[in-house]
C-alpha cells in the first residue's frame, strides 16, 4: 500500500534527519523520498515539513501526524506479523458445507489427513441435502454437485460429473422378472431420491442413447427419501433398484454386492 510506504518514509526522514540519509537507508534517491513526502502531504492536505537547504523541521500538524504515524506503523507491523504467521502455519476456523453423501463417502477420510497436516485449523462441517447460503451461514468452502448457479463465487472443479446408473443386488435380480429395457422397470420396486417433483412415490428416470431419442419412464416404489445413504443401504440389502451417481456404489459394484442394470 503506497500510503503506508509513504508514512514509513516520513518516519525514516525524521529519524535520519534528511531526505538524502533516509534515501540511503531505503535504497532510494533523495528526489524519490521527497516525492513520497509530497504525496503524503497531498493525501493529508497539510504541510508536514518546513524545508530549507540546511534542515527539515516539523510543522505543528507534522508533529501530530508523526505521533499518530508511529502508532499506525506499529499496528501495521503487528498485522503483517499475524498474516505472516497464518501463511506460515494456517490456523483458525474453516466452515465447510456439502451433501451428506459427499461427507460420508469422501470428506470423512480426507478430514483425518487434513487435520493431521493442519493441526491448528478447526473444522466445522455441515452436512445437508440442500444448498445453503454461503454468506448468510458464514460458510468458507462448499462442495457441490451439478451446475453452479451462483456465478459470483470462486469455483474449482474437483471432478467431472459422474454418470447416473441403475443398480440392484444379485438376490433382488434373481427373484424378480428380468430387465432388458427401460419399460421393464414399471414392474419393479424402484427406490427413488425425493427431489420435490413428485410426492407420491414416483420419479422420472431418463435414458439416453447416442443417436436415439431419450426414453422417460415414470417409476415408482416403496421408498422415496432425500438421502443417498439410506437409498444405498436399501439397495444393497435387496429392497429394489436405485438410480444414483456411480460414485455412490463404486465399491459395491467392484465387490459384486451390486449389479449394474441396463448398462447399454
Amino acid at each position: 500500500m503506497e500510503s503506508v510506504r509513504n508514512i514509513r518514509l516520513f518516519l525514516k526522514v525524521l529519524q535520519a534527519g534528511s531526505f538524502s540519509a533516509a534515501g540511503r537507508q531505503s535504497g532510494l534517491s533523495p528526489a524519490a523520498v521527497s516525492r513520497s513526502i509530497s504525496m503524503l502531504e497531498s493525501d493529508l492536505q497539510a504541510q508536514l515539513l518546513y524545508r530549507t537547504s540546511r534542515k527539515l523541521t516539523l510543522t505543528e500538524v507534522g508533529k501530530t501526524v508523526a505521533a499518530s504515524a508511529r502508532v499506525i506503523i506499529d499496528k501495521m507491523d503487528e498485522l503483517e506479523a499475524v498474516v505472516s504467521e497464518h501463511q506460515d502455519a494456517p490456523r483458525g476456523l474453516l466452515h465447510i458445507h456439502t451433501r451428506t453423501s459427499i461427507g460420508v463417502n469422501y470428506l470423512s477420510s480426507a478430514m483425518v489427513a487434513f487435520q493431521r497436516k493442519y493441526p491448528d485449523i478447526e473444522l466445522k462441517i455441515w452436512l445437508t441435502e440442500e444448498h445453503q447460503d454461503l454468506i448468510e451461514n458464514k460458510i468458507d468452502v462448499a462442495i457441490r454437485l451439478g451446475n453452479l448457479d451462483e456465478p459470483s463465487l470462486a469455483v474449482r472443479r474437483l471432478w467431472d460429473a459422474s454418470p447416473r446408473v441403475i443398480v440392484a443386488s444379485p438376490d433382488y435380480l434373481a427373484s424378480h422378472p428380468p430387465i432388458t429395457e427401460p419399460n421393464d422397470l414399471l414392474d419393479h420396486n424402484c427406490l427413488t431420491y425425493l427431489d420435490g417433483r413428485y410426492d407420491d412415490g414416483r420419479a422420472l428416470w431418463k435414458f439416453r442413447k447416442s443417436g436415439q431419442e431419450d426414453i422417460e419412464v415414470l417409476v415408482s416404489g416403496s421408498l422415496q427419501v432425500n438421502n443417498t445413504g439410506i437409498l444405498h443401504c436399501s439397495v444393497v440389502n435387496g429392497l429394489g433398484l436405485c438410480l444414483l451417481p456411480i460414485w455412490v456404489y463404486e465399491a459395491d459394484l467392484a465387490s459384486g454386492k451390486l449389479v449394474h442394470v441396463l448398462q447399454d
